[in-house]
C-alpha cells in the first residue's frame, strides 16, 4: 500500500516545506488511515502546516475529518487557517453540523475576503438548507460590509 510509507515519510518530516508538500500528496491518496496523522498537524504551531492540514482533508469523506474542519474555522486564529478550512468546508457534503459552522462562522468573521466565501457556500446549500435564503437576505439588508451586501444582493436578484 503506497499510503503507509507516506505517512512514514510525513511523520519524520522536519522542515515546514517538506511537510506542507507531503501533506498535500497524502492528500492526493484520499486515504483516510491519514486523518490521525493530519490532525496532529492540524494543531502545530506553524499556521501554514495548519493550513495545508486543512486542505489535505478535501478527499477524507469522514465526520472526523468535517470536525477538524468545523472547528479551524470557527477558533484558529489565522485568516489562512480559517479560509482553508472553508475553501474545504463548501466543497464537502453539507451536514447540518457543516451548514451551522459556516452560518457562525459568517456571523463572526471580520475577514471580508473569507465571509465572501462562507457566503457563497451558505447560498450554494440553499436547496438543501432553505433558510440560507434568509441568511442571504439579511445580508443584502443589514450587512455593515459593502462588498457582502452588494454581492448578497446580487445572488438574491440572480434567484427572482
Amino acid at each position: 500500500q503506497i499510503v503507509q510509507p507516506l505517512l512514514l515519510e510525513l511523520h519524520r518530516a522536519k522542515s515546514t516545506d517538506e511537510i506542507v508538500r507531503l501533506l498535500s500528496v497524502v492528500a492526493n491518496t484520499a486515504s483516510t488511515t491519514a486523518i490521525p496523522l493530519i490532525a496532529r498537524y492540524a494543531s502545530d504551531s506553524s499556521s501554514s502546516i495548519r493550513a495545508s492540514a486543512m486542505s489535505s482533508l478535501l478527499l477524507m469523506d469522514q465526520p472526523v475529518a468535517d470536525q477538524l474542519l468545523r472547528t479551524h474555522l470557527l477558533t484558529d486564529p489565522e485568516f489562512v487557517v480559517r479560509m482553508a478550512a472553508a475553501s474545504v468546508l463548501i466543497r464537502r457534503r453539507m451536514t447540518s453540523e457543516n451548514f451551522a459552522a459556516l452560518r457562525s462562522a459568517f456571523d463572526t468573521e471580520q475577514s471580508e475576503r473569507l465571509r465572501l466565501l462562507l457566503l457563497a457556500g451558505i447560498w450554494g446549500a440553499r436547496e438543501e438548507y432553505p433558510q440560507a435564503t434568509s441568511v442571504v437576505r439579511q445580508a443584502a439588508e443589514f450587512d455593515t460590509q459593502e462588498k457582502i451586501k452588494n454581492e448578497a444582493i446580487r445572488l438574491i436578484e440572480e434567484m427572482e
